[in-house]
């Protein structure tokens, strides 16, 4: 099969959100970006999608930053369940750590990610 595409899309798996308004508050569903490139990507999603849908893609970058272990729960499976303290973020890290919380609260619910 003939390659039609102008630029190179590299290999990824990234989860974004899919969603119908630029604000990111309407998620239809979730997907993981497969490959992307300057002007395309391709991703997998259980959402039922149309040909011609336009969608609001919020794509989660990598954030880098130090942080300090504060305590080890026993190993559950292959597993150990770790706290750690941000000690120290970039403020571009920092901004888009923020984002992505934000982001996660609005479209789970508040409560969802709490421990009873």
């Amino acid at each position: 099969m003939k390659e039609s595409r102008r630029q190179k899309r590299v290999p990824l798996h990234i989860p974004v959100l899919l969603c119908t308004d630029p604000q990111g508050s309407r998620v239809k569903g979730n997907a993981v970006v497969v490959d992307l490139s300057a002007k395309g990507l391709g991703f997998e999603t259980d959402a039922e999608l149309k040909r011609g849908d336009l969608l609001f893609l919020k794509l989660f970058l990598p954030i880098t930053f130090a942080c300090h272990v504060r305590n080890i729960n026993s190993k559950t499976g292959d597993n150990y369940r770790c706290g750690a303290k941000i000690e120290r973020i970039g403020l571009l890290d920092r901004l888009k750590l923020r984002d992505f919380i934000n982001i996660q609260i609005s479209s789970n619910g508040a409560d969802r990610g709490r421990r009873s």
